[in-house]
């Protein structure tokens, strides 16, 4: 019983080594910064980064289950490849901040947009809206 749950706890402490190390990156942006990058966590260095239009406020920044980067400005969210490609940008209408964008589970995309009134958007993987609600 003893060599079983020594077994145990050496296979847990290296998948907690493994996670951790698998976890030195860190995905970063905000207002008036114009980038989204990666930097390695250990070195403090950018390892990628994107540089935003002038004028434009990252609100929000993501990697997705694909590796891509999803980033949520002022005036809406869009979809670029670690290469720079943009794969699908959504504009927000005018008048409205959107403040959050996220992947789903089932990889279409939700973005918050604040306004008068408030919207929840749903796009899907191409970036085309899906649904919305209006609060």
């Amino acid at each position: 019983m003893k060599k079983l749950k020594l077994k145990t706890l050496l296979i847990l402490l290296l998948a907690i080594s493994f996670s951790i190390s698998a976890q030195n990156k860190l995905l970063v942006g905000g207002s008036g910064w114009g980038q989204v990058a990666i930097l390695d966590k250990t070195s403090g260095e950018i390892e990628w980064s994107h540089q935003l239009d002038k004028g434009t406020e990252c609100n929000d920044a993501e990697m997705t289950r694909e590796g891509n980067i999803l980033i949520g400005y002022k005036k809406g969210a869009k979809l670029i490849t670690k290469d720079q490609e943009v794969l699908w940008d959504f504009k927000a209408e005018l008048e409205q901040e959107l403040f959050t964008a996220t992947q789903l589970p089932n990889g279409n995309y939700f973005l918050a947009a604040c306004a008068h009134p408030a919207r929840f958007i749903t796009l899907n993987k191409k970036g085309k809206k899906i649904s919305e609600q209006n609060f």
